[in-house]
């Protein structure tokens, strides 16, 4: 008993210049993808100097950790109050961060 298969599947294929048209296009979207997050980015701008208020601010903080080698319970009750102030309460840290770069 032989048994003949009713079902003709179409089977179609891509024409060749389609297919290598495609890759070269993946190829040229991958390349250029890589280049994007690899290559070479515009330089990074200077750093600007700070604006007159800024810079006393930041010469106070570099002198009053100088003078409590970054230790912010050393300062008196007032510099503490001035520090929280200009530092948006992270004078601890800013202090101990300005002397570390002090010593470099």
């Amino acid at each position: 008993m032989s048994v003949k298969n009713s079902n003709k599947t179409m089977v179609r294929t891509l024409p060749i210049p389609v297919a290598i048209a495609a890759i070269i296009l993946l190829l040229a979207f991958v390349g250029w993808w890589g280049y994007a997050a690899l290559g070479t980015h515009a330089p990074a701008e200077e750093h600007k100097p700070l604006r007159p208020e800024y810079q006393a601010d930041n010469d106070w903080i570099l002198q009053k950790a100088k003078e409590t080698q970054g230790d912010a319970s050393r300062l008196s009750d007032e510099d503490q109050k001035q520090l929280a102030a200009k530092t948006h309460g992270m004078g601890a840290m800013v202090l101990k961060n300005a002397y570390a770069q002090s010593q470099h």
